[in-house]
């Protein structure tokens, strides 16, 4: 029951599979853009020491740890805002509002912290650069080879934020063994521990119930003294642990359905179709993101809205 309430978000898929209109697709692409752009505001303000809250500084704009998913949501929304650049149908005004707001998403994705959404933005870059070649691997992996290289200098060098958050994973990654208590440290660590647990209950898991108490008995083995936890931060390892093989053949199924009709259809949409699987498939090997609120519901909300066929029937079912 505890497993159900936190997954909750994800049966919101089917409500909003049935209640969101097809006509309505970009209204609801486009007030969510409105909204992240409202939380995006806010983080300048922190930076320009303009707003004071709750923790929020210059160094940290964004509330305690939201950014673990601000990020990750501004990865996609960026992704949203250069498609409709690139593939909209907004006049000469508005497509300079939206390479404006493209630029200022940019920008704000390196003056906050959340590691996972930066990984995800260099991915929509390549996947924006494929798909704007019109899938030709040659062309797109070629200018992808420039253009993230480049941005990742830039901002390493421009951004002190952006600088030590990335000194801090290597160095974290590299002191995992002697110095696990750090967020890098802690995540191999859980990662390590869980992979026990998954080896000797491979095919259906350990149960949604026992994986606490398994992982206990495993950390005080391995890792006595350490924190026991009931995510490891991972949703690949979490699936395995609770559900086994038959769990993660399950939640992979998920996303080669929306994969496929990212191919089968052709409104206008398909690359968005195609953008949000690769979103959560990345940034769900460093964090259980569909188990979190923010992005459980932004990925239930979106499979309506991506999903949908204009007969009414869902697209994903």
């Amino acid at each position: 029951m505890e497993i159900i309430d936190k997954q909750w978000k994800l049966f919101l898929m089917p409500l909003f599979l049935t209640m969101v209109r097809p006509e309505h697709r970009r209204r609801n692409i486009y007030f969510f853009l409105a909204g992240l752009t409202a939380a995006m505001v806010l983080t300048y303000l922190a930076w320009f020491e303009l707003y004071h809250y709750g923790g929020v500084t210059r160094e940290h704009p964004t509330r305690k740890v939201f950014h673990v998913v601000y990020n990750p949501m501004l990865a996609f929304g960026f992704y949203l805002v250069v498609h409709e650049i690139l593939w909209g149908g907004a006049g000469r005004a508005g497509r300079i509002g939206l390479v404006l707001l493209a630029g200022a998403m940019a920008m704000n994705m390196f003056i906050t912290e959340g590691r996972a959404g930066q990984a995800a933005f260099f991915a929509m870059i390549v996947l924006l650069l494929l798909q704007y070649f019109n899938w030709n691997l040659l062309k797109g992996l070629f200018w992808a080879a420039i253009v993230i290289p480049v941005l990742f200098t830039a901002q390493y060098n421009l951004s002190p934020t952006f600088q030590q958050r990335v000194n801090a994973a290597w160095s974290e990654a590299a002191a995992c063994k002697t110095d696990p208590g750090t967020s890098i440290g802690m995540r191999l660590l859980f990662w390590r521990n869980s992979w026990e647990i998954i080896r000797e209950n491979p095919l259906i898991g350990v149960g949604t119930g026992d994986f606490k108490q398994a992982y206990a008995e495993v950390n005080a083995r391995r890792s006595p003294g350490m924190l026991v936890t009931d995510n490891p931060h991972n949703q690949y390892v979490l699936v395995l642990s609770h559900l086994g093989l038959v769990g993660l053949v399950s939640l992979l199924a998920v996303f080669a359905v929306q994969v496929r009709q990212a191919f089968v259809t052709r409104d206008g949409l398909q690359r968005m179709r195609l953008a949000l699987p690769v979103l959560f498939l990345l940034i769900m090997m460093s964090e259980s993101y569909l188990l979190v609120f923010e992005t459980g519901f932004l990925f239930s909300l979106f499979s309506g809205v991506l999903y949908k066929t204009e007969s009414g029937r869902a697209q994903i079912a």
